[in-house]
């Protein structure tokens, strides 16, 4: 359950790398919001923070074209998610 949430997470966040920001719609924020869901219903909370901390920046990019705060977000849970697949693979 854990690794299907994992792999739906990072095709969302591959998609918006090679899609680009400025290109995605509100699919896809629904798309992170579903999995931010996911992550909550099984008390994931760090992972659940993290991608909502990623669905508000990138909201606050379609007003402000701040980059810089979508930046930090993606790499944020990157880490979270490469600590997480190295965990459960022990």
């Amino acid at each position: 359950m854990i690794l299907e949430i994992i792999k739906d997470l990072e095709i969302e966040l591959s998609n918006l790398t090679f899609s680009g920001i400025d290109n995605i719609d509100f699919d896809f924020i629904e798309n992170l919001a579903s999995i931010r869901d996911r992550f909550d219903k099984l008390k994931m909370n760090k992972a659940k923070i993290l991608t909502n901390d990623l669905i508000d920046s990138i909201k606050d990019y379609k007003t402000n074209k701040d980059i810089k705060k979508v930046s930090e977000n993606i790499s944020k849970l990157e880490f979270y998610l490469s600590y997480t697949l190295f965990y459960l693979k022990e």
